[in-house]
């Protein structure tokens, strides 16, 4: 006897992802995201590998104002492409693994600082990153000077490279629309060119590469770490590596103007200098690598947050500089709330009733609940 049973199910490239007070659903194909009820969320997860039918969903609730409300969202989901309601043998090929590639290189992203005074072989360290298989790289030039001394010299050293990505920060200038239109213009391996301190704009003809100005005055460590939707990266790739890894510093590698060996620019630590130890033997030392597997569900405060597997980190500037688990310091949402700093009603976690002690998350519930009401009635 054939079965014409429909059953419901998410598409392959949508997670759940739970917060303390809200879930979501991330749709790591369109790049997109939806808030739903933990209780949704829960359901999700726990029957991950059941067959469910609408009236297993419905089962979820206990009036009719429930199952209105789960048949309504139930109904938005499958018309926005987060859930379907398929047959039973389409149902079996729903349920597959999304192909993601594994990094495959010592390093992946590196990132240079030159100013001036840089006299360390820029030229020789092309060539290793090229060998350790760097894949993305930004130069951030300090000065116009540097960039003036150092763009040929990389057009050369970059014109048969590892890398997939190359971005320039040049500080404005006003000689620097001529050089762009001069030597640049055709520099086919440049993906990215962000000119800082942007006094004016210019337009070019068609260049190989995309130009973005900037008010931002410099590119100094301060900007560094700041938690912002905008940053936010909900794709396949930014997803499974920040499961497994650390996505502030994992197969990272920061080399500072005087050539100092770091994993991000914005850390004090130094691993010696370029000139003086070999690179590819450091950045396999434990140490260099000690914060690399530093999940969003190892951080306090994070690991209850619904925007966890999306969001950046930040391992140099944190809460509590002694604990190497703790919030970042520049992230300005509170999870326990769903309110960001900038919105009516924010409060901190502290304010909320929750505290850290002995690297543990304590919540005061009759106070946050109190508080929840008050904000969310």
């Amino acid at each position: 006897m054939i079965d014409h049973s429909t059953y419901i199910t998410l598409y392959p490239n949508v997670i759940p992802v739970r917060g303390f007070s809200r879930s979501i659903l991330m749709d790591l194909y369109l790049n997109r995201f939806l808030f739903i009820p933990n209780y949704l969320c829960d359901f999700l997860m726990e029957n991950k590998t059941t067959d469910l039918q609408r009236k297993d969903f419905m089962k979820l609730g206990e009036s009719e104002i429930d199952f209105a409300e789960i048949a309504g969202l139930l109904d938005h989901l499958m018309t926005t492409d987060y859930l379907t309601e398929v047959d039973l043998n389409l149902l079996e090929g729903l349920r597959v693994d999304l192909p993601f590639k594994s990094e495959d290189s010592l390093i992946n992203d590196c990132i240079i600082e030159l100013s001036e005074s840089s006299d360390w072989d820029l030229n020789r360290f092309l060539s290793e990153i090229d060998r350790i298989g760097v894949k993305f790289l930004e130069i951030r030039f300090l000065d116009f000077e540097s960039f003036q001394n150092f763009h040929s010299l990389i057009r050369f050293a970059l014109q048969t490279h590892s890398i997939e990505f190359l971005h320039f920060l040049v500080p404005f200038n006003p000689e620097l629309e001529d050089c762009i239109a001069t030597e640049l213009v055709n520099f086919h391996r440049l993906n990215q060119l962000t000119i800082y301190n942007a006094q004016s704009q210019f337009e070019l003809g068609e260049t190989a590469f995309q130009i973005i100005f900037s008010t931002q005055r410099s590119i100094d460590h301060s900007h560094c770490g700041c938690i912002d939707p905008s940053y936010f990266a909900y794709n396949v790739q930014s997803y499974y590596s920040s499961r497994k890894n650390n996505s502030c510093l994992s197969f990272k590698l920061s080399i500072d103007q005087f050539g100092e060996i770091k994993n991000c620019p914005s850390k004090k630590e130094s691993f010696g200098n370029l000139s003086e130890i070999d690179l590819e033997r450091t950045i396999q030392l434990d140490e260099f690598r000690k914060e690399w597997h530093i999940t969003k569900e190892s951080i306090l405060i994070c690991s209850d947050c619904e925007f966890r597997w999306m969001c950046s980190d930040c391992r140099v500037f944190i809460q509590d500089e002694s604990n190497p688990l703790s919030k970042p310091a520049k992230c300005g949402y509170n999870p326990y709330i769903n309110r960001w700093i900038n919105e009516e009603g924010y409060r901190t976690e502290t304010e909320c009733g929750v505290s850290i002690s002995d690297n543990q998350i304590r919540i005061d519930h009759e106070k946050l609940n109190q508080l929840n009401s008050q904000l969310w009635t």
